[in-house]
């Protein structure tokens, strides 16, 4: 069980009160989840908007259904940046990369989103957080055991913020929707690296269940 004395809550969220209100276009997106600092590639049936090419930036919301679309307000998305947009034969390849999180005030027309950045402070001493992290997403890597593991393990020790590595750590080893989606509407680093720390302890049990592995 984590430590709440090690890393104090720090986080705080804009109020819109007070916070500058920005807009862009928004774009929904389906049963999938682009996390800050991480890339994501989809195959969509349906373009950007017009005005939005390579390098642009966009608001990606994930939804769960239709209903996504019409109760959007409130919800939290992602600023994203498109990298690439390639049209293929019945449909579009668009990769992204995930900037920051963001709170939707409104989206107009389900094309444009009115949002504000949450703002994060100095997360203080978090080392032994980092480490538990590091520790239960090595011991998954082990356990998986593909051609990137190697890869995989030396970027967990690259990454030394709390939230980057919280981000990074959800969007290659926790692969169910609901889950992801529970992560990317959690804007505090602390508790998303707690709710984070249960979710790796119950994949790793499930992946030993299959392997046949005792505890």
């Amino acid at each position: 069980m984590l430590d709440r004395k090690i890393c104090p809550r720090n986080f705080s969220i804009m109020s819109s009160a007070t916070s500058e209100i920005m807009h862009l276009p928004v774009f929904f997106l389906y049963r999938r989840v682009v996390f800050p600092f991480c890339p994501l590639e989809i195959k969509s049936a349906n373009p950007l908007p017009e005005d939005i090419g390579e390098g642009g930036e966009i608001i990606v919301v994930p939804v769960k259904n239709m209903m996504g679309l019409v109760f959007s307000r409130g919800s939290m998305g992602v600023r994203t940046q498109v990298l690439s947009v390639v049209r293929e034969a019945d449909h579009y390849r668009i990769k992204f990369q995930g900037i920051r999180r963001v709170h939707i005030k409104k989206v107009r027309s389900l094309k444009t989103a009115e949002f504000y950045e949450f703002l994060q402070e100095d997360e203080g001493e978090c080392r032994d957080v980092l480490e538990q992290l590091r520790k239960k997403a090595q011991e998954l890597i082990f356990l998986i055991n593909t051609d990137t593991s190697d890869r995989l393990i030396r970027l967990l020790e690259y990454i030394v913020d709390l939230s980057q590595l919280t981000d990074f750590i959800a969007n290659y080893f926790v692969l169910d929707f609901p889950r992801r989606l529970k992560l990317m509407k959690t804007p505090s680093p602390e508790r998303r690296a707690q709710l984070l720390v249960k979710m790796l302890v119950d994949i790793i049990v499930q992946y030993k269940r299959k392997k046949g592995i005792s505890e």
